[in-house]
């Protein structure tokens, strides 16, 4: 089973994750994450590789490098001790070592402090109780852990990615892992939290990660509403620092508004409803005007961002929370208008 325990070191608390061996659907988040750093993940990670298997410290690289994306990519500096055999130390060392103490059934644990919101350091620690796998082909005796797979699951919650279960694949975040097990590639459950947390890429599924185009793409007159969408962003939201905050606001959480609208029928058309009650509003403020919005249509966006709340997860829902209160506000439209 999961453990998972909090600790309270001087001011700045630690959460502790573990996997276990062992025979709801979603990604989970623990709410603690490196979002706030301009580089996440930049800094020097360090491989103390004393009493490492086999070739244990380039899989424990693979598997932080499985969570690569264009929104960051772990950086590790040399292979060395820093933190004096001691697991977990609070010392300004993000570290990944081979011991003992995890406890009984612990494959591996990882220690993350955090100042609020905000991870200031991670720490690693690999089972020295168990037989691990350490090839980068083939795969493991029946006897045997694979430590690539291991590594990504630990680093996962170092990202700031919880437990998720009962998901079909398995994702690389789940529970439990049993000997023989291969788990290295993320799947879309594992992608999907990652992107909540750090902002989107690309595609997911074969499908787009934009809500408006999830939304638009096979209404009549879609393209055509997008293009203005996309015009209203960069003539109209770019030309000020309240417009700016709300599109990067935006693209943090697409993906997950995205997956929230794959899944609902009713929410995309509500999404394509509030666009084209808007629109003229819009086409307006892309035109060079000012934008204005009536009582409808706050009314409709509150609505709108109501629906999405409740299907949201932690991280997105405090923003929803923000941009209703926002919208209330005398000063949200003038701030916006500013040029």
């Amino acid at each position: 089973m999961m453990r998972v325990s909090l600790w309270k070191m001087g001011l700045i608390p630690v959460f502790i994750g573990s996997l276990c061996a062992g025979s709801a659907s979603g990604f989970t988040l623990t709410g603690k994450n490196w979002a706030y750093q301009a580089s996440p993940m930049g800094e020097n990670w360090n491989v103390c590789p004393v009493g490492m298997p086999g070739s244990g410290v380039q899989r424990t690289k693979d598997g932080a490098a499985e969570w690569d994306y264009i929104g960051f990519q772990f950086t590790f500096g040399a292979d060395q001790c820093l933190s004096g055999g001691a697991y977990p130390a609070f010392n300004n060392v993000n570290q990944v070592d081979f011991g003992g103490g995890l406890g009984a059934g612990v494959l591996a644990q990882t220690s993350w402090w955090f100042n609020g919101k905000n991870t200031v350091e991670c720490d690693l620690r690999f089972s020295n109780a168990w037989n691990w796998y350490t090839g980068a082909a083939g795969s493991p005796a029946a006897n045997q852990f694979d430590l690539w797979s291991v590594a990504a699951h630990e680093m996962g919650h170092c990202l700031g990615l919880g437990h998720q279960d009962g998901i079909v694949p398995k994702p690389v975040m789940g529970s439990t892992f049993g000997a023989g097990e291969v788990r290295r590639n993320l799947t879309a459950d594992d992608v999907a939290g990652r992107n909540a947390i750090y902002g989107g890429g690309v595609t997911y599924g074969g499908g787009v990660t934009c809500p408006a185009t999830q939304s638009l793409q096979s209404a009549p007159e879609g393209e055509t509403s997008l293009a203005t969408l996309r015009q209203f962003r960069d003539r109209f939201l770019a030309r000020s620092p309240e417009g700016k905050l709300w599109t990067r606001l935006y693209y943090r959480h697409a993906w997950e508004a995205t997956l929230i609208l794959l899944r609902n029928p009713e929410l995309r058309a509500q999404v394509r409803d509030v666009i084209n009650q808007m629109m003229p509003a819009i086409e307006a403020a892309t035109d060079g005007g000012p934008l204005s919005l009536t009582g409808k249509d706050n009314r409709a966006i509150d609505k709108l961002l109501k629906a999405f709340a409740k299907e949201a997860g932690h991280e997105l829902r405090r923003s929803i929370r923000t941009a209703r209160r926002e919208l209330r506000r005398r000063r949200f439209l003038s701030r916006l208008n500013d040029r």
